[in-house]
């Protein structure tokens, strides 16, 4: 061996695991199978658990004296040829002994080559002659890019006898030869998804692990927020002991400062400038996609970047199997926009910028406006609010609406009438009808200094649908049906309004007690909405037209017209439409009433 290195034992001596560490059967069984296999994988980020997973593993499987195992744990210094191939032969000298033989030879690393034929092939054919099961063990193995050793790995793999395995586990793993061992069956992998913890084992985590009584309902929200993410986890829980809180957000907001510490001690502070600001850039995208990076930040190389994280595993996912679309992990998108926010606002404001007008060319206008919101560009965000405000209330999707008033600036809303509107129709669908008339009222006084005739008229129906949509009182409904048949004159057929206003005429009617011109202007208003694709306002005009054929004893008709609907919907692809739940109530409510229980 050469003199110049300064040996250390414990990089080839298996790590003590924790008395009480978190057993996990299921990796543990999995695993278990190696010996069918030539190579097995284990790749996740920093803090899955890799190493204890690992420790666990082979200190259970190390009670079989048919296996005989050895262990290396690799770090940056290891990726030099000389010193790789020194600690690997190394971490078998108890269980392959002439391999001491080898390394006393010092001219041995002067050549690579010397040490494929002499060392590996040396090795290669003791553990052929060995009785036991052999698997080597290297740990951390994303700190090596070198060539040479690469190779030299892939020439092990290619070679080494049928009773020989190999365990590589890192944050990354680098091309091995995965490919024709996956395709031949010899490759066993574990990933992110399978280290991350299940709400079970998060549950036992906390309280056998870290010995804290704390409620399951609780866990489980942990876990969904740290997404299983082992360190995420333990810094929950210390934060947990440390304050003793009980609060969710309070915890959550505790464990973040030794979550975004560990991320920037183990993960962030070793990147690259330009991976850094890659990361950072686009940590304001929820998901995100070459094209859309590209837009965002004024460049044409982000396939390069975002190959160069996703083989770095730096707490990526991949959305599709084409892998076309990703996302980050929460906490680490949360440390990254952090950073981001930082750093520099005026950047920020700008990304949310681009990534609006991206959206808006994809004519994902939900998203669009959320990033115009979040870039504090609210003239773009009420533009694109008023241009689908329509389409939305034709969903009935109106708390959306009332939520995107509630995201901009009080003035900004009481100075439109169209978002006064929007309100107005959000607090309806909440049931609170007290709260209609006064954003009714506003909008009506900024409706007087309007220019546009049509856009007055058409909001000033709006206004007349809602007024009558919570009137109640029969001797309203002869003003509440002229004032539907004056709205009616200033609306296109083909328009959302058009089909709820002939909806709230109907109402006025049935409370009127005209029952036949009720359901003849249901009938009306389920036909032209269905043509016009306005499925929330033919639900809900079903229903009216159901509940006024029962009191007729026509339960047939009212069948008739519930599946009529229901093939419509299948027909346009909409079947699951978040209102298509009531034509199955109403149709179970029809069989229940003639004794069709089945």
């Amino acid at each position: 061996m050469n003199q110049d290195i300064q040996f250390i034992q414990t990089k080839i001596n298996l790590p003590q695991l924790r008395a009480n560490h978190l057993k996990r059967p299921r990796l543990l069984e999995k695993l278990n199978n190696v010996y069918d296999y030539r190579l097995v994988t284990v790749t996740a980020p920093a803090g899955f658990g890799k190493t204890t997973f690992l420790t666990a593993w082979v200190n259970a499987a190390g009670l079989n004296r048919k296996t005989a195992f050895s262990w290396l744990s690799l770090d940056e210094y290891d990726n030099e040829p000389e010193f790789f191939w020194t600690y690997f032969l190394m971490s078998f000298h108890k269980t392959v002994e002439p391999i001491c033989q080898i390394l006393k030879n010092v001219s041995l690393f002067q050549n690579q080559n010397s040490i494929y034929k002499a060392g590996i092939s040396f090795l290669i054919n003791e553990i052929s002659n060995m009785n036991s099961e052999f698997v080597a063990v290297l740990d951390d193995f994303h700190v090596i890019s070198d060539a040479s050793i690469l190779e030299g790995m892939k020439f092990l793999i290619r070679n080494m006898p049928p009773n020989m395995h190999v365990v590589i586990s890192g944050r990354s793993m680098p091309e091995l030869g995965t490919a024709r061992l996956r395709a031949a069956d010899s490759l066993m992998e574990f990933k992110k998804e399978d280290l991350s913890f299940t709400s079970e084992e998060s549950n036992e985590f906390i309280s056998d692990v870290m010995g804290l009584s704390f409620d399951k309902g609780k866990t489980a929200l942990l876990n969904q927020e740290t997404e299983g993410w082992a360190a995420g986890l333990q810094m929950a829980a210390l934060s947990i002991k440390n304050s003793k809180a009980e609060d969710i957000n309070g915890i959550l907001n505790s464990s973040k400062r030794f979550a975004f510490d560990y991320i920037a001690e183990e993960v962030f502070c070793g990147l690259e400038e330009n991976i850094k600001k890659f990361l950072m850039y686009t940590s304001i995208l929820d998901e995100f996609s070459a094209k859309i990076c590209d837009y965002i930040l004024e460049t044409s190389g982000s396939s390069r970047f975002i190959n160069q994280i996703e083989s770095q595993n730096l707490f990526v996912s991949a959305l599709d199997n084409e892998k076309n679309w990703f996302c980050y992990h929460n906490l680490f998108r949360n440390f990254l926009r952090t950073r981001l926010e930082c750093e520099n606002m005026c950047i920020t404001k700008k990304l949310y910028i681009r990534a609006s007008e991206w959206y808006e060319n994809q004519n994902l206008m939900n998203k669009a406006i959320n990033f115009s919101i979040k870039g504090c560009n609210y003239d773009n965000a009420v533009r694109l609010i008023e241009k689908i405000s329509p389409d939305i209330l034709c969903r009935g999707e109106a708390k959306l609406l009332h939520k995107w008033n509630g995201s901009l600036p009080n003035e900004v809303v009481l100075n439109n009438p169209r978002l006064l509107i929007n309100s107005a129709w959000g607090v309806y669908s909440d049931g609170k009808t007290g709260e209609i008339e006064t954003y009714t009222e506003a909008a009506r006084k900024l409706l007087s200094g309007c220019t546009d005739e049509k856009s007055m008229e058409q909001m000033k129906a709006e206004i007349t649908a809602l007024s009558v949509n919570f009137s109640k009182d029969v001797k309203y409904q002869d003003s509440i049906v002229d004032d539907c048949r004056y709205a009616l004159k200033h609306l296109d057929e083909n328009e959302f309004l058009t089909q709820l206003i002939i909806f709230n005429m109907a109402n006025a009617y049935l409370l009127k007690g005209n029952l036949p011109e009720a359901i003849k202007l249901f009938e009306k208003c389920l036909d032209s909405s269905i043509r016009v694709g306005n499925y929330y306002i033919a639900i809900i005009s079903n229903k009216a037209l159901s509940t006024s054929r029962k009191w007729y004893g026509q339960y047939n008709e009212a069948e008739e017209n519930c599946l009529m609907l229901i093939n419509a919907l299948k027909q346009y692809h909409v079947e699951v439409f978040s209102t298509s739940g009531i034509l199955y109530a109403e149709l179970a409510d029809l069989y229940y009433q003639r004794n069709n229980l089945d």
